[in-house]
């Protein structure tokens, strides 16, 4: 679609299509397949510290066919951390409801359940300044932040050397306030997406305000702010794809369809 070519611009990419930052899942060689077939591919980045993101995205990197656009990363933003003593009795509630799951199939497994790493907000803003780093030393020049947003000092540092940042929001408040921030284009990652989900402002209504459906939040999100809008959530086939671009999407990002 015509309204897809200012975004395949900046991405470098034949299609409007993208691979998901499937932390855990996206290998190199799936990169490497969306890229050759025309796509475009977020490495992962999540909240690896800098020498692990940096050797990540080289390895990552080395599969591309020759010529290929280089690749998006993905990073998690240090708002997705709520101190312990900050959770809501529900939150807390659901995490020991997980552990008891985690526990029971572990057990069926006959194996002990892996040991989780807290880290502290301050240790998170930490792994993300490396990050930054890392993105600014590899030449990086498409990212995608997850769970929230940079610093504004990070946003500038970043647009200044000629990196395209698009931010990911499930409503259009959390649209509207990338806008404001500096995002050069949203995610609107709709109540079926398959991964976690990316709400970060109002978490204590997320069921209210943050589970829309992807057609429906791309249109609400397209009217709302002057960004290009990449629709994710519950895309699995080429009619699928056609009915987001038809809505307003610039972009369709897909997780699951490539599994």
């Amino acid at each position: 679609a015509a309204r897809a070519w200012p975004l395949l611009e900046k991405l470098g990419s034949r299609y409007p299509i993208m691979l998901a930052p499937m932390f855990g899942s996206s290998g190199p060689e799936l990169m490497a397949a969306v890229v050759g077939a025309g796509g475009f591919a977020f490495f992962p980045g999540g909240n690896l510290p800098k020498a692990s993101l940096k050797a990540g995205l080289r390895a990552a990197q080395d599969k591309l066919p020759l010529a290929s656009p280089l690749l998006g990363v993905n990073i998690w933003a240090s708002t997705m951390v709520q101190e312990q003593n900050s959770w809501l009795q529900s939150q807390a509630e659901a995490v020991e409801e997980v552990a008891r799951c985690q526990a029971r199939v572990f057990g069926e497994l006959g194996a002990a359940p892996p040991h989780a790493v807290v880290q502290t907000l301050a240790e998170t803003e930490e792994v993300m300044e490396g990050q930054v780093d890392a993105l600014l030393e590899e030449g990086v020049k498409v990212v995608s932040v997850h769970f929230g947003w940079l610093k504004p000092r990070q946003v500038e540092c970043l647009r200044n050397a000629g990196v395209y940042l698009i931010g990911n929001a499930t409503n259009v408040a959390e649209a509207r306030w990338l806008e404001d921030r500096g995002a050069c284009a949203i995610i609107a990652q709709g109540a079926s997406a398959g991964g976690h989900r990316g709400t970060f402002l109002d978490l204590a209504n997320f069921h209210d305000n943050a589970m829309t459906g992807t057609e429906q939040l791309v249109r609400e999100i397209t009217i709302t702010v002057s960004l290009p809008v990449i629709a994710a959530g519950g895309i699995m086939n080429g009619t699928d794809v056609q009915v987001m671009l038809d809505v307003g999407a610039q972009g369709v990002m897909l997780g699951t369809a490539f599994l």
